[in-house]
């Protein structure tokens, strides 16, 4: 009702369609939307519009029917946005800039696309696409806070990724504007008794989102079991 999920169950239990068609044990249900995924078959978005192209012709056999581009340079940005005017099976429904504003892991492969934070490093990505939605950031880094308030101003949704902040930082960043926290667990401060980290952040957020790798390699089960009830 109204594009929202009100309720998961068997068909036989609503008897409110007019024809039934029998599909053995398939699962009949709305399409997925992949909100995070940077490519697929050792394909990304920084190496060609094309790859996007694959990726959306690759999604539906998994049951995603709409994802955003997740790109983490300029160059990939700039990939996404040619790819949305290019033929698609599953829709691309927006770009998430996973980057460039990362904290820096210390690690010369990893830290070369990095940039620090900034209105105007902003405004270059802005002016390259309109069609970013999402944006993740290191938070804790010098010249965050400007870059989460022009985000809230643009409508873009401002997300913490790849992140070394503290509890303190990341409850700051909250009054800012940040309302979303990338793959929980995953490349971010963890929770101690006395140093909750941004993960003690989240999980006692009550009007935050974010996202789980659950491939059963990224996180333990049991963390999965605690992040649902937490969140």
């Amino acid at each position: 009702e109204d594009n929202i999920i009100v309720k998961v169950g068997h068909c036989l239990e609503n008897e409110v369609f007019d024809e039934m068609e029998d599909y053995g044990d398939a699962i009949l249900s709305p399409g997925f939307f992949d909100l995070h995924i940077h490519g697929c078959m050792g394909q990304m978005p920084e190496e060609s519009a094309e790859a996007v192209v694959h990726l959306s012709h690759f999604l539906p056999s998994t049951g995603t029917t709409s994802f955003l581009v997740t790109a983490m340079t300029k160059k990939g940005l700039i990939h996404a946005e040619q790819a949305m005017g290019m033929p698609q099976k599953a829709q691309i429904k927006g770009i998430f800039m996973e980057g460039p504003f990362l904290s820096p892991r210390n690690l010369e492969a990893a830290d070369k696309s990095i940039v620090a934070p900034s209105k105007e490093a902003l405004n270059e990505l802005l002016e390259i696409s309109s069609h970013i939605v999402m944006m993740g950031l290191g938070v804790e880094q010098p010249g965050a806070k400007e870059v989460i308030e022009e985000l809230k101003k643009q409508k873009i949704i401002a997300a913490a990724a790849h992140t070394k902040a503290s509890y303190d930082e990341f409850a700051e960043a909250q009054k800012w504007g940040l309302t979303h926290g990338t793959h929980l667990y995953n490349v971010m401060t963890g929770l101690h008794h006395r140093r909750p980290g941004a993960l003690g952040a989240l999980l006692s957020s009550k009007d935050k989102t974010t996202e789980l790798i659950c491939d059963g390699v990224h996180i333990h089960p049991s963390a999965i079991d605690i992040a649902l009830k937490c969140m």
